[in-house]
C-alpha cells in the first residue's frame, strides 16, 4: 500500500473519531479571524513605515481597531513610535486610549517614558487615564519624574494626576524627582501642593535622599518647599545625618542654615557628629568641625557608650594609623570644646586610656590637658597606666607617672601595671620606669597566684626577670602549685635565670614539695644545660618527685638521653629507688615489692628500644641488677606482646647485651671503680680534684672514655662583668 494511501486512512480515522485540521479552520468564523489578522497585520505594517495614505484608507473600512496582533494595538505601536497623526487617526476611528501592555504600562505612560509630550497632551485629551499604574506602581507622572520630562510633568499636573501616588517601593514622583536631580521637576511637584515628607518602605523622605545623595539644590528646594529636616527613616537616619556621614559639606551646611537638629540620633544611637569623626570620606573633618561650631552636644553616646571624643581618639591614634594635622585638631577642639574627657564606653574605656593603649604620646598630652583622670579603672580594673605599658611606650608611661597615676593600681585578677608590661613584653624602659617608681614586685595574680617574676619567666622575657632579681623582689614565691621561680625557669630552660636565681642567697634549690624539685622539670623537660646548672649548684641529684622517681628514671621515662647523660656524668645513683627503705605512695598503687618493676631504669629504656642506653646503663651501675636482667631477658624471649613490639633484629640486639652482662662478671678493677663512684656520690669531678691522683686515674674513675670530655664553660668577658651580671644598662 503506498503512502498517499495510508495518509488518507489516517485522515479517515481523525475523522471518525471527530477530529480535524485545526491548522486550517475552514468555517465562517475561521475565515473572519484570519481576515482581521490580515488587516491589523497590514495596518501595523503602515504605522511602522508611517504610510499615513494607506492608514487613512484602511480606516474607512469596519474592523476592529483594538485587535492585537503580536502582542498589541495599533495605537500602542503607534504611540511608541511616536507618530502623532497615526495616534489622531486611530483614536478618532475609536482606539482605546487606556490599553495596557504586558507590563501594565498603559500609552499614557508608555509617551510619557519616551517623551512625547504632543502625544501625552493628545490622550489625556482624550480622557486617558493620568493615574493609571503598571506592575511596578508608577503611575505617568512617577514616570516622567523619573525621566526629566519637565513639560509632560506640568501637562499630567495640570490634567490632575495625583502626585501622591506611590509605587511599589512607596515613592511617590517628589521621591524620583529628588533621586534624579530634577531640580524643575521638583519645583513643579512643589507647587502642586504635593506632600513634602511622604516616607517610602524603609521611611525615606525625598529630603533625606537628596542629603544623602549630596544634592544641594534639592535639598534647597525641599526646604523652600516646606519639607521637614528632621524626618528620619527607620534607622532613625535624618537628612543632616546623611550629608555628615557621607562627607557632604555644602548639603551639612544648608541644613544647619534652616536649623536642622544637631543631636538626632539613630536607632543605634549614632548622630551626625559621630559619623562624621568616623568616616573616611573626604570633607568630614571640616563637617566635624562645623557641626562642633554650630553647638551639637560634643558628650552625646551612641548603644556602645562610644562619645565623640572616643572616635575621634580612635581615628587619629597611631593604633589605627598615622595621625594627620587635621585629625589631631579634631581632639583639641573637642577637649577645648569642654567634651567630657573622663566619659567611658561600653567597657569602661576613657580616651585616656584609648590614647595609652595606642601609644599616642601627643594625644595623651592633648588629654591630660582636659584635666583628665589618670586613676579612673576600666570594667576589667584596667587603669591607664595598664594601658600604657600595652602600648609599649616609655614615653607615655613615664607621662602618666608623672601626671599622678597610681602605679599599684590592679585590675580584677590582682594585675597592676608592671604586670601587664611583663605580660605583653613591653620595652625594658618601661619595666624599669615602673620598678623605680615604686610597683609592687612580689604582688601575685589571682588565678594562679604567679608572682611578676614567674610571669616575666613563663614570657620569656629574661631581661624584665634578671632586672626583677636584682630589685629585690621575692625569688622563693610561690604559685597556687606551691612552684617557685626556680622551678619555672627550669621547666622553660631559661639558663640566664636559672644561674641568676642560685646565684642568689636563701634560693630554695630542691622546690618546696616532691612535685615542684626544679631538677626533676629540667629534667623531664630535656634542658640538660639547666640541669647541669641546677647539679652544680648542688640540687640534689637522687631526689625522688611526687611519683617516687629520681631524676634519671623520669629522663629514662621519657628518653631523652641528653639529659641521662648529664646525669650520669654527675654521679647518679641508678638504684637510687632501691635504698629507700620506708613506705612510699608508689608502694600503695603497686603489687610489686619495692624497688618496683615499672619504675626500673632498665626496663623504662627498654620501654623505648633504647639500646644505647641500656648499655651505657650497665656500665654505670654500683650494683648490677642481675634478678632484674634476667626477669627482662625472659620476658623479652617469652612474651607474645614483645613479638609485636620489637622488630627480630632488636629483641636480638637487646638480648645479646643482656647475655653478655650475666656471662661475663665485671672485672675487679671495674667493680672497685664502682665502689668508688658509689662513695664519692654526686659531683665527683670537685671531690677528685683535691686528691692526688693521676689524670689518667681521675679520668678512668669518672669514666671519661665512655662520658668523654666535659666541655669548659667561656668566661664573660670583662665588658660583660662591668655591665651586670644580666647585661642590662640603664641611663
Amino acid at each position: 500500500m503506498g503512502g498517499n494511501s495510508t495518509h488518507k486512512l489516517a485522515m479517515a480515522d481523525d475523522a471518525g473519531l471527530g477530529l480535524r485540521d485545526k491548522s486550517q479552520d475552514n468555517t465562517r468564523s475561521g475565515f473572519e479571524k484570519r481576515e482581521k489578522r490580515r488587516r491589523i497585520r497590514k495596518l501595523q505594517d503602515a504605522i511602522s513605515q508611517n504610510q499615513i495614505n494607506i492608514v487613512q484608507q484602511m480606516m474607512e473600512e469596519d474592523f476592529d481597531v483594538d485587535f492585537q496582533y503580536r502582542g498589541q494595538t495599533a495605537l500602542q505601536l503607534a504611540v511608541k513610535e511616536g507618530l502623532y497623526d497615526m495616534c489622531v487617526l486611530l483614536i478618532i476611528k475609536g482606539a482605546d486610549v487606556n490599553k495596557i501592555d504586558s507590563d501594565m504600562n498603559s500609552l499614557l505612560n508608555i509617551a510619557s517614558w519616551r517623551g512625547f509630550d504632543d502625544i501625552v497632551e493628545l490622550l489625556i485629551q482624550n480622557k486617558a487615564d493620568v493615574d493609571s499604574q503598571n506592575d511596578l506602581g508608577c503611575t505617568p507622572l512617577n514616570t516622567c519624574a523619573y525621566k526629566g520630562h519637565a513639560y509632560i510633568c506640568s501637562l499630567l499636573l495640570k490634567a490632575g494626576s495625583d502626585s501622591n501616588i506611590q509605587n511599589s517601593h512607596g515613592q511617590t514622583p517628589l521621591h524620583t524627582a529628588a533621586k534624579q536631580r530634577h531640580v524643575e521637576i521638583v519645583d513643579l511637584l512643589k507647587s502642586s501642593s504635593c506632600n513634602m515628607n511622604p516616607g517610602d518602605e524603609n521611611r525615606k523622605t525625598p529630603m533625606i535622599w537628596a542629603a544623602d545623595l549630596g544634592f544641594t539644590d534639592i535639598v534647597e528646594s525641599l526646604l523652600s518647599g516646606g519639607a521637614d529636616p528632621d524626618k528620619q527613616d527607620n534607622l532613625g537616619r535624618t537628612a543632616l545625618y546623611c550629608a555628615a556621614s557621607q562627607g557632604y559639606l555644602e548639603v551639612t551646611q544648608v541644613l544647619i542654615k534652616r536649623k536642622a537638629n544637631l543631636n538626632l540620633q539613630t536607632t543605634k544611637g549614632c548622630t551626625p557628629l559621630l559619623d562624621a569623626i568616623g568616616s573616611s570620606c573626604s570633607g568630614s573633618l571640616d563637617i566635624a568641625r562645623l557641626l562642633i561650631s554650630s553647638g551639637c552636644d560634643v558628650n552625646l553616646a551612641d548603644r556602645q557608650s562610644q562619645a565623640p571624643i572616643h572616635v575621634a581618639v580612635r581615628q587619629v591614634s597611631q593604633m589605627f594609623g598615622s595621625p594627620t594635622e587635621n585629625a589631631l585638631a579634631l581632639v583639641k577642639i573637642l577637649v577645648s570644646g569642654k567634651c567630657d574627657v573622663n566619659q567611658p564606653d561600653s567597657e569602661g574605656w576613657t580616651p585616656l586610656y584609648q590614647a595609652a593603649l595606642a601609644g599616642n604620646q601627643e594625644i595623651t598630652k592633648i588629654i591630660l590637658e582636659g584635666h583628665a583622670d589618670v586613676n579612673i579603672q576600666t570594667k576589667n580594673g584596667n587603669s591607664v597606666l595598664h594601658a600604657g605599658a600595652m602600648g609599649n611606650s616609655s614615653a607615655v608611661v613615664n607621662t602618666l607617672l608623672s601626671a599622678g597615676s597610681d602605679v599599684n593600681k590592679s585590675n580584677s585578677n590582682n594585675e597592676h601595671a608592671l604586670f601587664a608590661a611583663i605580660t605583653c613584653r613591653s620595652n625594658i624602659q618601661i619595666v624599669n620606669a615602673l620598678i623605680k617608681s615604686g610597683s609592687d614586685v612580689d604582688l601575685k595574680e589571682k588565678k594562679l597566684h604567679c608572682s611578676v617574676l614567674h610571669q616575666a619567666i613563663i614570657q620569656h622575657y629574661t631581661e624584665a626577670a634578671l632586672l626583677l632579681i636584682e630589685s629585690g623582689c621575692n625569688i622563693n614565691a610561690v604559685t597556687a602549685k606551691l612552684q617557685t621561680p626556680l622551678y619555672t625557669a627550669a621547666e622553660k630552660g631559661n639558663e640566664t635565670v636559672t644561674e641568676k636565681l642560685i646565684s642568689m642567697p636563701k634560693c630554695l634549690l630542691n622546690g618546696t614539695k616532691h612535685s615542684t624539685v626544679p631538677l626533676h622539670v629540667a629534667v623531664t623537660n630535656n634542658h640538660s644545660k639547666v640541669a647541669k646548672i641546677l647539679i652544680k649548684a648542688g640540687c640534689n641529684i637522687n631526689q625522688m618527685n611526687e611519683k617516687c622517681m629520681t631524676p634519671i628514671m623520669a629522663a629514662t621515662e621519657e628518653n631523652n638521653e641528653d639529659v641521662a647523660m648529664v646525669l650520669l656524668r654527675y654521679g647518679c645513683d641508678l638504684n637510687g629507688q632501691a635504698k629507700v627503705s620506708k613506705v612510699l605512695p608508689c608502694c600503695i598503687v603497686r603489687e610489686d615489692l619495692h624497688p618496683h618493676f615499672d619504675l626500673e631504669p632498665l626496663f623504662l629504656a627498654l620501654t623505648h628500644k633504647n639500646v644505647k642506653l641500656l648499655i651505657t646503663y650497665m656500665k654505670f651501675y654500683f650494683n648490677i641488677p642481675y634478678k632484674l636482667i634476667k626477669v627482662l631477658s625472659d620476658i623479652l624471649r617469652t612474651s607474645r606482646d614483645m613479638n609485636t613490639q620489637y622488630s627480630p633484629a632488636q629483641k636480638k640486639t637487646i638480648l645479646a647485651v643482656f647475655d653478655h652482662t650475666m656471662k661475663h662478671p665485671r672485672k675487679l678493677q671495674e667493680i672497685s671503680r664502682a665502689m668508688i663512684r658509689e662513695k664519692l656520690g654526686s659531683r665527683p669531678e670537685v671531690k677528685l680534684k683535691g686528691l692526688t691522683l693521676a689524670s689518667k686515674l681521675k679520668d678512668y674513675v669518672l669514666m671519661s672514655d665512655v662520658l668523654g670530655e666535659e666541655e669548659e664553660e667561656e668566661e664573660p668577658s670583662q665588658e660583660e662583668k662591668e655591665r651586670g651580671r644580666f647585661g642590662l644598662v640603664f641611663d
